[in-house]
């Protein structure tokens, strides 16, 4: 997502943000998950001390990769809360600002 801006009072650049960061979670949890079928398939395959401290070191590493897909998974809701909140007050905003011209101006 380097190098991606968007501007919250351009809905469509939100949305665009949002789809992308959506499409990159979808990416890495489906190669974890073939990374997991892989590693499954090796242990039936392999044995030996070797081969278990393989699997082993593998799981970990599958186990933290988890963490962090759940951890980006959070940041994504929190900023598209975040968002949301924006776009109402904007919404709020521009409303207050049109109730008041025609107070105003009648």
């Amino acid at each position: 997502m380097a190098g991606m801006q968007f501007n919250v009072q351009d809905r469509a650049s939100v949305e665009a943000w949002k789809k992308r960061a959506q499409e990159l979670n979808e990416k890495a949890n489906k190669l974890v998950r073939e990374a997991a079928e892989v590693l499954e398939e090796f242990k039936q395959t392999a044995e030996g001390q070797i081969f278990d401290k393989v699997v082993e070191y593998s799981s970990n590493v599958i186990a933290g990769v988890n963490k962090v897909l759940d951890g980006m998974n959070q940041i994504l809701s929190t900023v598209n809360d975040l968002i949301s909140s924006i776009l109402a007050k904007i919404g709020e905003i521009v409303a207050d600002v049109g109730n008041t011209q025609s107070n105003v101006i009648g």
